[in-house]
């Protein structure tokens, strides 16, 4: 049986893609997650739904020194298009840039890449199309729009002996779609937890992309 040693998290930003400034923040992203998992003795934060992983982020960005707010108004519609005032799921920003978020979330089945990719694929495209709906009113090279997917990863309790090995390879495939950033955390404190359905909930997989290559 596997034995859990430490959390195994990360992540990788693609250089030329507008996020190098997101290093601090993903950081910070999974100090949050293993935080509050330690804190509350395994319960996992990313397992509840969008708006509790959109308050995650928001935590990490007010942690590295930028501001954030959920749920707030913004103008949205495409360039030389009738506009309207609409909300976005979360917006980061400082003095000298900001970005307007739209997110989605699904859960991932991490014994099957096939299913994963697909549900990776199609939950990235729905996040990008909310996001494109605000990034193209700006002309300002200081605001992005960004498309971000959280997907909690889990598996059935039967193959709990075979978990880290499991969790090494859905971060490597999750790592095959065309991210601009992604980030990973499992916390160690997380991964003995069964659900009443027989699941394991060992972590979550994030993915960041950016409207303006995409």
């Amino acid at each position: 049986m596997n034995k859990v040693t430490e959390t195994i998290r990360g992540y990788k930003i693609k250089s030329r893609k507008g996020l190098s400034h997101w290093d601090a923040l993903l950081e910070e992203w999974m100090l949050c997650i293993e935080r509050y998992t330690r804190v509350r003795y395994g319960d996992q934060p990313y397992a509840y739904n969008e708006r509790a992983n959109i308050g995650l982020l928001a935590a990490a960005a007010w942690r590295c020194g930028r501001t954030a707010i959920e749920e707030t108004r913004a103008i949205k519609g495409y360039f030389n298009k009738p506009k309207w005032t609409g909300r976005i799921d979360l917006w980061i920003g400082d003095d000298k840039e900001e970005e307007l978020i739209e997110s989605k979330f699904k859960w991932l089945p991490i014994n099957s890449p096939k299913d994963a990719d697909l549900i990776i694929s199609l939950t990235m495209k729905e996040a990008l199309a909310d996001a494109k709906k605000s990034a193209g009113i700006y002309k300002n090279d200081g605001v992005r729009s960004l498309g971000i997917g959280f997907f909690p990863v889990y598996l059935k309790s039967r193959h709990k002996n075979k978990i880290n090995e499991m969790i090494l390879k859905s971060v490597n495939e999750a790592q095959l779609y065309p991210y601009h950033a992604i980030a990973w955390c499992f916390p160690k404190e997380a991964r003995n937890e069964i659900t009443e359905q027989k699941n394991l909930l060992p972590g979550i997989i994030m993915v960041i992309n950016n409207t303006k290559y995409s």
